[in-house]
């Protein structure tokens, strides 16, 4: 049997002795990649460069949106947490909200929600922004998780009244209320 790795093992002679014990016959390790293999490991080395200086590079992107924002709302330091909502719908109906959630690092997907919005008039935006963002909040205070330093509302007056009076609801001061129509 023989067992090929990429790198140089530390301790090659135990590795050997516990995998020759597991198979009942003797084992050797091999570290020399050649050929295919070889270009394999190349390949792979350079993607994982590039793919490591992209998200170094898109952390310091984020770091300079972040302090755009912030001089943008005028707050006293960037923000850490930021939520976006939009109301969407077919001709009235099947009416949906969206949140999507970003941090100092970026999209935060495993944050994301989708609200399906029920009991409201057909197309009545207000009602349903309304909805989304008590049932969001409610619940992020109930369990006691972070809450956003913005909150973003795609919308225009009538939008940001409903969430300037749910955030009043909720007694969330904190939380700067901003509308992108």
């Amino acid at each position: 049997k023989e067992i090929i790795t990429a790198e140089p093992v530390e301790d090659i002679d135990l590795l050997k002795d516990v995998f020759s014990q597991r198979l009942g016959s003797n084992v050797s390790i091999v570290n020399k990649v050649r050929g295919e293999r070889a270009k394999i490991q190349s390949l792979a080395i350079t993607n994982a460069e590039i793919g490591l200086a992209t998200r170094l590079a898109s952390r310091s992107g984020m770091a300079a949106r972040l302090e755009a924002v912030r001089e943008l709302v005028q707050l006293d330091d960037a923000p850490s947490r930021m939520e976006c909502f939009d109301i969407s719908h077919t001709m009235g109906e099947a009416t949906v909200a969206s949140c999507v959630v970003f941090n100092a690092e970026g999209a935060l997907k495993s944050d994301y929600r989708r609200f399906n919005i029920e009991g409201i008039t057909p197309g009545d935006d207000y009602a349903a922004m309304r909805q989304a963002l008590s049932r969001r909040y409610t619940r992020l205070l109930k369990e006691q998780r972070d809450l956003p330093d913005i909150l973003f509302i795609d919308g225009g007056k009538g939008q940001i009244s409903v969430a300037l009076d749910v955030m009043r609801e909720l007694q969330l001061d904190s939380v700067q209320v901003v509308g992108v129509s």
